[in-house]
């Protein structure tokens, strides 16, 4: 059986690592990534931006602090605030699912709301052992081919979809 955490420090933790990501931006330095990248384990096993790329995660603290890099130089997708709807801790698992409305920049642009569910489940030394992103990319994605000009929905009826992108520059 795994040994448990607290409750309080698994909190603490999954706070410590919201507070590092929060703090990417595009124009971040290496030191502000490896902040991020030292809540991790060696060995672990990361899907930062969507489960949708579960066929080839992450595996070890340099190849999570590049998919963050990706995620937010590339993407230029950032959180701006982080609002958590629910939580759900499993002190014996060490396991803390956090469901969010987060409002994010995504190049440049506000998204708000974005809905994403985190799970992150920790090592008996603290350290992040795995965690999985659980959202609908679609909105970036369309916000970025706006921007951009380049994506694959470039045909689609974004009002219809409750997506307002007047206030995006065609």
């Amino acid at each position: 059986m795994a040994s448990s955490m607290t409750r309080c420090h698994l909190e603490s933790k999954v706070n410590e690592f919201f507070t590092a990501w929060e703090a990417l931006r595009p124009d971040s330095s290496d030191a502000v990534y490896d902040r991020l990248g030292s809540l991790f384990d060696k060995d672990c096993v990361v899907n930062p931006i969507s489960m949708r790329e579960s066929v080839s995660p992450r595996i070890g603290r340099l190849a999570a602090v590049e998919g963050y890099k990706e995620l937010v130089r590339e993407q230029r997708c950032s959180i701006i605030q982080r609002r958590i709807e629910s939580q759900i801790i499993d002190e014996d698992q060490r396991v803390v699912s956090c469901e969010m409305k987060n409002h994010l920049s995504v190049n440049g642009c506000q998204l708000d709301p974005f809905h994403e569910t985190a799970v992150l489940k920790y090592n008996a030394e603290g350290f992040i052992a795995s965690l999985n992103m659980y959202s609908c990319r679609s909105p970036i994605v369309t916000i970025l081919q706006k921007t951009t000009g380049l994506g694959p929905y470039i045909d689609v009826d974004h009002e219809a979809h409750g997506l307002k992108l007047d206030h995006i520059n065609e």
